[in-house]
């Protein structure tokens, strides 16, 4: 079944595996993990202030999802698309943050979104290998709204984070993420 906004808890655990592995900071600022993404004349100066916290609690310089209506590049448009308000300022729920977040960790992990998380922690919980996230038009896994799982998957993963990310002892997401998120 196609699990929507449930997609979103997923790219918040593949960015905890982030900060696990020292990838990334949550206080980054997203504009620099993106720079070919970026307008010719810069970022407006509220998208260069953004952090991944920002955007993991949608609290980004958006008021709406930017890649509707924009007619290309899903990511491209969270960073050209004219900002409404300074980050960290309004809760908005978005997609668009997700997804961008999804195409950050494809980027810096070289896989799919689904496979890294499968690779450091689900499939120690027993996910399942049907699952995937449906990609969006250009390749980045729609990480807002496009896992595909079955609702066994779910429970799983709720479980594991119930936990904290602890399996049998072992830290599978960093413990004060977990707590934080």
């Amino acid at each position: 079944h196609r699990m929507y906004s449930v997609t979103k808890s997923f790219t918040a655990l593949a960015a905890g595996l982030l900060v696990k592995q020292g990838r990334i900071s949550l206080d980054d600022k997203i504009c620099g993990y993106f720079p070919e993404k970026l307008p010719p004349e810069g970022a407006h100066p509220w998208c260069a202030e953004m952090t991944i916290r920002d955007m993991l609690t949608m609290r980004t310089c958006h008021s709406s999802t930017t890649f509707s209506g924009y007619g290309g590049d899903w990511t491209e448009s969270f960073f050209r698309v004219k900002p409404d308000h300074m980050p960290g300022t309004v809760f908005q729920y978005d997609t668009g943050s997700s997804h961008v977040l999804s195409a950050l960790t494809e980027k810096l992990t070289g896989m799919p979104m689904l496979d890294f998380l499968r690779k450091e922690a689900l499939n120690r919980v027993g996910f399942s290998r049907e699952a995937y996230i449906i990609p969006d038009p250009y390749g980045v896994s729609q990480g807002g709204s496009g896992l595909m799982c079955t609702l066994r998957d779910l429970a799983k993963t709720a479980w594991l984070c119930s936990h904290y990310g602890n399996l049998d002892g072992e830290e599978l997401f960093p413990l004060s993420y977990m707590q934080e998120a």
